[in-house]
């Protein structure tokens, strides 16, 4: 495992370090438009979908006929893009934390209400989880092409389902914490699933 997660890391360090320098370049001149603390949502979603993309990768440079040769299970292939996953999301979501509380520092009066905080962690925790429900499975199972329109797919989906919720609740706080709690179980069935189903289609 440790070894599949260090060769994905390397196969996206290059650009992790330009999306680190251009994330909190846009933060900063997003902060003159924007409440800063969306910075949260956009990391945590564009760090995601840049672990996702290593699966492409291995489609590209011929990843399945190495894995072959190698001692590693099929479902440990699988495991560990979706353990890679939650890693980058959570790297995106603490740099986005990060950037936002910089920002508020040097300029009080962006800083929103302690709810509107809560609203802008947990969508963006439940963004992330869901799209990567998503699109994981997505990038194993279809072509590049087919691929790209899970990722298209997840985002508009997701916000259909928060609008429907957000209506029947009328509440926000508890719109966003049944919205979470739901991407959560998609994430987990996406991970069960895929492991058995993916995995058996010789995904390597």
């Amino acid at each position: 495992m440790k070894g599949l997660l260090l060769k994905d890391f390397y196969l996206v360090r290059a650009a992790l370090v330009l999306i680190l320098v251009t994330y909190a370049v846009i933060g900063v001149g997003m902060s003159i438009v924007v409440d800063p603390w969306i910075m949260v949502i956009i990391g945590a979603v564009m760090f995601g979908i840049m672990s996702a993309s290593t699966i492409t990768m291995d489609k590209s440079y011929g990843w399945r006929k190495l894995a072959a040769t190698l001692p590693v299970s099929k479902e440990t292939t699988v495991d560990s893009k979706y353990l890679l996953y939650l890693l980058f999301s959570v790297l995106g979501f603490v740099v986005g934390v990060a950037i936002s509380l910089i920002i508020c520092a040097v300029k009080p009066d962006l800083m929103p209400a302690n709810d509107m905080i809560r609203i802008y962690l947990s969508s963006a925790a439940a963004m992330a989880l869901f799209s990567g429900g998503v699109q994981i499975p997505g990038n194993f199972l279809l072509s590049d092409e087919k691929a790209m329109i899970t990722l298209i797919v997840a985002y508009p989906l997701f916000t259909g389902i928060f609008v429907a919720v957000a209506r029947l609740t009328e509440d926000t706080i508890l719109t966003c914490n049944i919205v979470l709690a739901l991407a959560v179980v998609v994430f987990a069935v996406s991970w069960i699933v895929s492991r058995k189903i993916i995995a058996a289609r010789d995904i390597q």
